[in-house]
C-alpha cells in the first residue's frame, strides 16, 4: 500500500516539474546546475500552494525550509522573487514557521540595506560636507548665493531644509520680509518630499522668533502675504502659531476673534463685552501674564481700556507691567497717572523717573499751554501743585473723559492745605 501512495507522489511531482517548465523553462538537455536547483525548488513551491491538507502541508514545508540551505549558494545576493513571495504569504508566513523564515530572510536582506545605509550615509556625508564649506564663506553675499544653488540642486530633503535655515537666518539679520516669507514657504514645501518630520523639527522650533521679526516690520504690502503664511503654518500645527495668528487679527486687522486662548479671551472679552466683564476676567488670570512682546502688546491695550474706564489704579498696576514698551501714547499714559495718583505711588520707580522728568518744565517759566502732550502733563502736575484742581483736571480731562478732579485731587490738595 506504501509502495502504492509514494508511487502516485512520484506522479504528482512530475506533474507539477512539467507545469514549471511549460509556465517559466525550456527544455534544455544543457541546463546548468544552478538552474535546475532552482527549477527543482519552485516545483516544491507550486506543490506546497496546492496541498490542502495542514498537517502535510507544515510537514513538507519543513523539509523543504530546510532543503532550501543546501541550494542557497546559488541564491546570490538575494532570494528568488517565486521563494521571497510565498514564504511571505499568510499561509506560509504563520506563527510555527516565522522563526524559521526569519531567520532564512535575515541572511538576505540586511545585506541589501547594509549596502543601500552605506552609499546613503557616503551621500549624506558628502553633501553635508559641501553645505559646511558653504556656511563658513565670509562673504554674505556670495553665501547666500551659493546656499540658494545648493538647495535648488540638492535631492536630499533634510540638507535642502538646512540650507534653507541658513538662508532664513541671513534674511532675519537684514530684515528681509518679503525674503524670510519666501524662504518659510520654501521650508512648508518640503514637507511634501516625505521630509516631514525632520523639517517640521528644523522649522517650528524657531518659528516665533521668525514670526516676531516679521510682525515687527509688516507693513500695508506684506499683510497679504503673510496672512497666507500663517494659515498654512496653523494647517501643519495650530499650537504653535496661534498666540502669532490672534496677535495678527487682533492688532493689525483690528478684529475681536472669539478663543479659549486665554490671553486673547481677555481683549476679547474687553471690546466685545466691556471694560466691567474684562477687568473681572483680569483678575483671574493677570498673574500668569509674562514679559513676552505678545504679553506686553495685551497688557498695553488692557491698561489703556481701564484709563479710559476711570479706573486709574488697575491702569496703573497693568502699564507698569509693560513700562519696556515704547510709544508715545503709553508713555504720556504713565505720565498722567503719576500726576493722578501722585502720593498713592509716590516712592516708585517710575514716580520717581517722572519727578526727573518734570524738570525739564523749568523751561516753562510761565507755565503756558503747549502742544506738546508731555509738557502739558508737566503742566497739570505744576497746577496741581500749586492747589489749582480746576486747572490741572482740565488738562487731564483732555485724555480722560471720565476724570473727575473732586475724586482724584481732593485729598492730594487738602494734605498740601493742612501741611
Amino acid at each position: 500500500m506504501s509502495r502504492f501512495f509514494e508511487s502516485a507522489d512520484e506522479e504528482r511531482e512530475e506533474n507539477y516539474k512539467a507545469k514549471v517548465k511549460e509556465k517559466t523553462y525550456e527544455e534544455s538537455e544543457k541546463q546548468s546546475k544552478k538552474e535546475k536547483r532552482l527549477y527543482d525548488l519552485q516545483c516544491k513551491v507550486m506543490e506546497l500552494e496546492e496541498e490542502e491538507n495542514q498537517k502535510a502541508f507544515d510537514k513538507k514545508l519543513k523539509k523543504m525550509l530546510t532543503d532550501v540551505k543546501k541550494v542557497e549558494n546559488h541564491f546570490g545576493r538575494a532570494l528568488p522573487p517565486f521563494l521571497k513571495k510565498f514564504l511571505m504569504s499568510p499561509k506560509v508566513y504563520t506563527r510555527s514557521h516565522k522563526k524559521a523564515i526569519d531567520e532564512l530572510l535575515s541572511r538576505y536582506e540586511p545585506k541589501e540595506s547594509i549596502d543601500t545605509q552605506k552609499e546613503d550615509k557616503n551621500d549624506e556625508e558628502r553633501i553635508s560636507k559641501d553645505l559646511s564649506k558653504i556656511l563658513v564663506i565670509k562673504d554674505g553675499e556670495q553665501r547666500k548665493k551659493e546656499l540658494k544653488e545648493f538647495k535648488d540642486s540638492t535631492k536630499d530633503g533634510t540638507m535642502k531644509a538646512k540650507a534653507l535655515i541658513a538662508l532664513l537666518s541671513a534674511y532675519m539679520k537684514s530684515k528681509d520680509g518679503v525674503e524670510i516669507m519666501r524662504t518659510i514657504d520654501e521650508l512648508l514645501d518640503c514637507f511634501i518630499d516625505g521630509e516631514e518630520d525632520v523639517v517640521r523639527s528644523m522649522l517650528l522650533e524657531n518659528i516665533d522668533f521668525y514670526l516676531e521679526i516679521l510682525y515687527e516690520i509688516l507693513d500695508s504690502s506684506k499683510i497679504t502675504p503673510y496672512s497666507k503664511l500663517l494659515k498654512r503654518l496653523s494647517d501643519i500645527s495650530r499650537e504653535s502659531v496661534e498666540g502669532r495668528v490672534l496677535q495678527f487679527e487682533f492688532f493689525k486687522l483690528g478684529r475681536a476673534t472669539e478663543t479659549d486662548h486665554p490671553l486673547f479671551k481677555l481683549l476679547y472679552i474687553d471690546r466685545v463685552q466691556g471694560y466691567k466683564e474684562s477687568k473681572e476676567y483680569y483678575k483671574t488670570m493677570g498673574d500668569t501674564i509674562g514679559e513676552t512682546k505678545i504679553e506686553q502688546e495685551v497688557l498695553q491695550e488692557f491698561g489703556m481700556s481701564s484709563f479710559k474706564s476711570g479706573d486709574f489704579e488697575t491702569s496703573f498696576k497693568v502699564l507698569s507691567k509693560c513700562s519696556g514698551v515704547e510709544g508715545s501714547s503709553h508713555e504720556t499714559l504713565m505720565k498722567l497717572l503719576c500726576v493722578i495718583l501722585n502720593d498713592r505711588i509716590r516712592g516708585t520707580q517710575i514716580h520717581n523717573e517722572f519727578l526727573e522728568g518734570f524738570k525739564s518744565f523749568g523751561r516753562n517759566r510761565f507755565c503756558l499751554p503747549s502742544g506738546d502732550n508731555t509738557f502739558e502733563v508737566y503742566r497739570s502736575f505744576y497746577l496741581l501743585n500749586m492747589l489749582d484742581m480746576k486747572g490741572a483736571g482740565d488738562i487731564v480731562r483732555r485724555f480722560c473723559e471720565r476724570f473727575e478732579e473732586d475724586i482724584w485731587f481732593k485729598d492730594f490738595v487738602e494734605s498740601r492745605i493742612k501741611g
